[in-house]
């Protein structure tokens, strides 16, 4: 589960800053905070289920997602990562000529296994400049534990962890290994060489998932393998999400033949696959003169004969109920594309209910979808508005700190008419285009 993310020195981004899941406290007749979009963890901390991140084009939005997909990679790659950290380090802040002084950094506060952690790290001048990794115990929360952290070449272990005997630690003195370079975190490469605690501290973090709307590919390719291969009864809850979400498909079907005897045009999806997957078919109902159902129809390719919408459908279903199933944190970037609003409403609300969500998973959005501030019923600590001044510096805001909200205020509203900010100035476009028609 997150609490926390904190990114700075990282594209529009450059002051340090927090993305919190933290629930504010409900003040007293404060009917605009929703107890519903709330949970507590077993250390008394009031968590939010959804998020939504709301701005104008270019206001940095997404730079939010790719900070974390950053946070994520360095994390899960194991192999030497000197080509990663250059290109991270390449997407530092490039407006301010004095930043190149300033670490990038990253830090990542969750819950696991009867503890909260802290884990990040910087990177400066296409090295890891310093990394730690501490916890705090249940009924503990005034004491935080070190595990390690570390300042460039140098590392300070607690040997309650790791011993000063330690293979783990031997290895740093291998040049070969690699174990400690400047280019290669340090629990990613402990977690890698077979260290139990680390592995599953790493296993924590790699845990949260984050997809780009506008990218279909890692949720079908998890749909087709769970059609393929994939537990019944998750096999029948995709089915089931896909026939009532009410686009028309009644059922799948893989064909007998594998994928590599086809011969008809693929979805380009399709050419990662090894051979022997089998190609997906869509069932819809067939009726008769009289308007009775009497039997299916089968489209022979799902990726040819399908709608736009419909395909990503798949993915993302296979996805959301995969997080829900196992109370994961989902964060989606252009959760607006090809999507009708009321599914993304939906599936919003999919997560703000203790129904449907009671493994507490999280689901964090970025959209123009003003239609989920309404609809999910979205409390003002589960708003967060992106603004980016003159200076290309983009700064993340939630809606409760802003002064003189009334309780009962349209939200939806008043930030179409940029009373929060986070909106387009549009006030010169018309003279542009009159412009340009006059010179016709």
């Amino acid at each position: 589960m997150i609490i926390d993310f904190q990114f700075g020195n990282f594209k529009s981004l450059l002051e340090f800053q927090t993305f919190s899941m933290r629930a504010a406290h409900k003040r007293k007749n404060d009917n605009g905070m929703d107890e519903e979009n709330v949970f507590t963890t077993s250390f008394d901390l009031r968590m939010l289920k959804t998020k939504a991140i709301y701005g104008a084009n270019a206001s940095g939005k997404s730079n939010i997602a790719q900070a974390f997909e950053a946070f994520m990679l360095m994390v899960k790659s194991t192999e030497e990562q000197e080509e990663l950290v250059k290109k991270i380090w390449s997407e530092r802040f490039r407006l301010n000529g004095n930043k190149d002084e300033t670490p990038m950094s990253f830090q990542l506060i969750f819950t696991f296994d009867n503890g909260i952690y802290r884990f990040g790290f910087q990177i400066q001048d296409e090295k890891i400049k310093s990394e730690w990794l501490f916890r705090t115990e249940a009924g503990q929360l005034a004491s935080e534990e070190p595990y390690y952290f570390r300042k460039n070449s140098g590392i300070e272990c607690n040997e309650k962890y790791i011993t000063k005997g330690s293979a783990y630690l031997q290895l740093l003195d291998k040049e070969t290994e690699r174990t400690f370079g400047s280019d290669v975190l340090f629990l990613t490469s402990v977690a890698a060489k077979g260290q139990e605690s680390f592995k599953k501290i790493r296993e924590a973090i790699l845990n949260a998932i984050t997809i780009d709307g506008t990218n279909s590919k890692p949720g079908l390719q998890l749909a087709l393998h769970i059609l393929d291969k994939g537990d019944p009864s998750e096999l029948q809850s995709l089915k089931n999400f896909m026939r009532y979400s009410d686009i028309g498909i009644h059922d799948f079907l893989l064909a007998d033949l594998p994928l590599s005897s086809q011969g008809d045009a693929r979805h380009p999806l399709m050419q990662d696959y090894k051979s022997g997957f089998k190609p997906l078919n869509s069932m819809h109902q067939k009726y008769g003169d009289n308007n009775k159902p009497f039997n299916k129809i089968h489209q022979d390719d799902f990726f040819k004969w399908e709608s736009k919408g419909s395909v990503k459908l798949l993915g993302i279903g296979a996805i959301v109920l995969r997080t829900l199933k196992n109370g994961q944190a989902l964060l989606i970037d252009e959760f607006d594309s090809s999507l009708h609003p009321n599914l993304r409403l939906k599936i919003f609300n999919l997560f703000n209910s203790k129904i449907t969500n009671p493994n507490n998973a999280q689901l964090i959005v970025i959209t123009h979808d003003v239609g989920l501030m309404r609809g999910s019923k979205l409390r003002r600590d589960q708003i967060v508005l992106v603004n980016k001044d003159q200076y290309g510096r983009s700064t993340l805001k939630t809606l409760i700190e802003f002064k003189g909200i009334r309780k009962d205020e349209s939200f939806e509203k008043e930030y179409l008419a940029g009373s929060y900010a986070a909106v387009p100035n549009l006030s010169q476009l018309d003279i542009s285009v009159i412009g340009f028609l006059n010179q016709i």
